[in-house]
């Protein structure tokens, strides 16, 4: 993706942002959508994505400790 120019943004060795999905032989645009990619060795990877808790980032991340639970009154 480097190579073909396609990666938007590199946060870090572990994060890559693309927005265009292209064919690999001719380089044709195929889709056109916002994505990020983490490496399996990023802190935050395979994190749930339904009811995560938004304060949560990778400095502070603590696996077991993302569902978004609100507290009952």
């Amino acid at each position: 993706m480097l190579d073909l120019g396609l990666v938007t943004e590199e946060s870090s060795q572990h994060q890559y942002r693309f927005v265009d999905i292209v064919d690999p032989q001719t380089r044709a645009p195929l889709f056109r959508i916002e994505h990020e990619v983490r490496s399996m060795t990023h802190p935050m990877f395979r994190r749930p994505l339904v009811n995560r808790n938004p304060r949560q980032s990778a400095i502070h991340y603590r696996p077991g400790c993302d569902p978004f639970i609100v507290p009952t009154p």
